[in-house]
């Protein structure tokens, strides 16, 4: 049981259409307002979101809070990744899956925030726009989000990961895996699972698990379909 990693030369739909000439990147751009997704890694899809620490989340997205390009402050500097851009192949559920390596972190001369997949540098967040994160982070978060707003009265129906609950297992449900960070000596470490805390604000609706695959390090399944039967 291996899944296969995308490599160096990343696949996204514009490309079809050619590539941005140097000095220019690509933006992602919709007429409708997407879903809040964080980091889907079954599908593929880029959203990186990091806490400023000047709490942009901190009225449940309703006025504030903003991914990717939409909002001033991550500086691009890679043309070939669109952030919010699909990356293919992507995962199949019971089929071939597909897995992204990211990095977050900080580069002690300049004080930016580098976020990196694979081996590219796609761009940072400026160290001047942070408070929380000034000097370094005191926790690092994995997994999903979802913003439920504007659903009608009931839950919103937006899958998280593959829209499968963790329970399914390998090539059916979304998973982390391999969870590290970087210490202020610059080195990697994994993180131990007794560090880790389980945090799932509606199961019924979508659920966390921790895993227990070999070579996987530490790991978790996480995911659901959203609006079903039992959340509603």
């Amino acid at each position: 049981m291996e899944a296969k990693t995308l490599e160096a030369k990343l696949i996204q739909d514009w490309h079809k259409n050619g590539e941005c000439p140097e000095g220019a990147i690509p933006i992602v751009r919709s007429p409708q307002k997407r879903p809040r997704r964080k980091t889907s890694f079954f599908s593929s899809s880029i959203q990186p979101d990091v806490d400023l620490g000047n709490n942009h989340e901190s009225d449940g997205y309703q006025k504030t809070g903003c991914y990717n390009l939409e909002c001033p402050g991550f500086v691009q500097t890679n043309n070939k990744l669109s952030l919010g851009g699909k990356i293919e192949p992507i995962s199949q559920y019971g089929g071939d899956q597909f897995e992204l390596r990211i990095y977050i972190y900080k580069d002690k001369q300049s004080g930016n925030w580098w976020l990196r997949i694979h081996e590219i540098d796609v761009g940072y967040w400026p160290g001047s726009i942070f408070n929380k994160l000034s000097d370094r982070a005191d926790t690092v978060s994995w997994g999903g989000e979802i913003v439920n707003s504007g659903s009608q009265g009931h839950h919103t129906s937006t899958e998280m990961g593959s829209g499968h609950f963790p329970g399914e297992g390998y090539g059916k449900a979304s998973y982390v895996r391999n969870l590290r960070y970087v210490d202020e000596s610059g080195a990697i470490n994994d993180a131990s699972p007794d560090n880790v805390v389980r945090s799932v604000s509606r199961p019924e609706c979508y659920d966390l698990q921790m895993g227990d695959l070999t070579n996987y390090g530490t790991h978790f399944f996480y995911g659901g379909p959203g609006f079903s039967d039992k959340c509603k």
